[in-house]
């Protein structure tokens, strides 16, 4: 029989509020959880007994917190909104035109989606089946890679698509794609054309790709500690096995209300911002 479940909360685009972190650390302390933890796709993660799976799901659904229980069938919406203004300068990309692809994506994806910067390796850009980058020469549109689901399939999108049709987009690919699986998924011969060619009869704001997109080498930046950027600070939080105390975290989520922060990050690598 197995001991323990997995709990998933996903935090939209690596985004959790102070107080709708609180309440998931108070739903988890009345199952006598100690620890919890933040994965590889920004979403938290809570290991416990199997005994006491329902009073964590049943508060989290008291409480309007959607989350699966050892599934993963509404992964977490990636996006390299942590780096904003921390790891990434000059960029178009503002902490306003990734809330309102975010706000917009109000659907619960069955597919993964990254929104990414151009201008970083903080978050993963090609991680997702779904892959938004955002252009580096034209504000405002973004460069789309699909990774075929259960394939090593990726194809680079013949063009350019505008902020405001990223959601809607990304709601149609994944219908056409969960629609027909037989040709879409598990099909290593899979030509990205054939999607491209559906989707073209969708109307949507689009500029030809003239340059293939570069994409950024690894370069990981040191991030943990008090930082300054400009006339702020910022506080990286490092756990290297990916746990964190749910008493330090209320004490920080207690700290951030009282001093109207109004959000932490998390991140793919063990980190809170």
């Amino acid at each position: 029989m197995k001991g323990y479940y997995t709990i998933k909360v996903n935090c939209k685009g690596g985004i959790v509020s102070p107080g709708e972190l609180l309440e998931i650390l108070n739903v988890a302390s009345k199952a006598a959880v100690k620890q919890v933890g933040f994965g590889l796709r920004q979403q938290l993660l809570i290991d416990v007994e199997e005994n006491l799976v329902g009073i964590i799901a049943e508060g989290l659904m008291q409480s309007g917190i959607a989350c699966e229980v050892d599934k993963d069938e509404h992964p977490n919406i990636v996006s390299s909104y942590p780096a904003e203004e921390v790891f990434i300068n000059n960029s178009w990309l503002s902490e306003g035109v990734y809330k309102d692809i975010l706000d917009e994506l109000d659907h619960r994806p069955r597919l993964k989606i990254n929104v990414s910067d151009s201008n970083q390796s903080f978050t993963p850009l090609l991680t997702g089946n779904i892959n938004w980058v955002a252009s580096k020469g034209n504000p405002h549109f973004w460069h789309l890679f699909i990774r075929f689901p259960k394939t090593n399939t990726v194809f680079e999108w013949n063009e350019m698509v505008y902020t405001n049709d990223v959601a809607r987009l990304s709601r149609d690919i994944e219908a056409i794609i969960l629609s027909d699986t037989r040709a879409f998924l598990n099909n290593p011969s899979i030509e990205g054309d054939a999607l491209f060619d559906i989707i073209k009869k969708g109307s949507y704001i689009t500029q030809a790709v003239t340059e293939r997109m570069s994409l950024p080498s690894f370069n990981l930046p040191y991030y943990e500690g008090f930082n300054r950027h400009n006339n702020k600070y910022w506080l990286g939080v490092y756990r290297r096995n990916e746990m964190f105390s749910i008493a330090f975290l209320k004490e920080l989520c207690q700290l951030c209300l009282s001093t109207k922060i109004g959000q932490l990050c998390s991140t793919p690598g063990s980190l809170l911002l």
